[in-house]
């Protein structure tokens, strides 16, 4: 039977020597689409801000223009989630309960 001299190996040598290896970092499916989607969201909106910022308007009608951008993407995202704009329901709920007393 054969020793091996451990205070000379590195940690994937002693790995070795016992038959393992260290696993290997892996990113989930979720991780590999949403780093590049965020990259492009984030260079959508950058060149959306120097688009605005290079065209040929006043200072007034570039703030126009942005809130009704702003305003028309907040229609459209209250229209495909409606749940949203129930806040009704919410303060209804919040004022169903009563504090407790002693």
């Amino acid at each position: 039977m054969s020793y091996i001299d451990t205070r000379n190996l590195n940690a994937n040598q002693l790995l070795h020597a016992v038959g393992l290896q260290r696993l290997q970092p892996t990113r989930s499916a979720w991780t590999e689409a949403a780093i590049p989607a965020a990259l492009f969201g984030a260079g959508v909106l950058l060149g959306a801000g120097v688009a605005l910022m290079v065209a040929p308007k006043s200072g007034r009608e570039l703030r126009s223009d942005i809130t009704k951008q702003a305003n028309q993407l907040s229609e459209k995202v209250r229209e495909r989630l409606p749940n949203t704009n129930n806040t009704d329901r919410l303060t209804h709920e919040a004022n169903a309960w009563e504090p407790a007393t002693t």
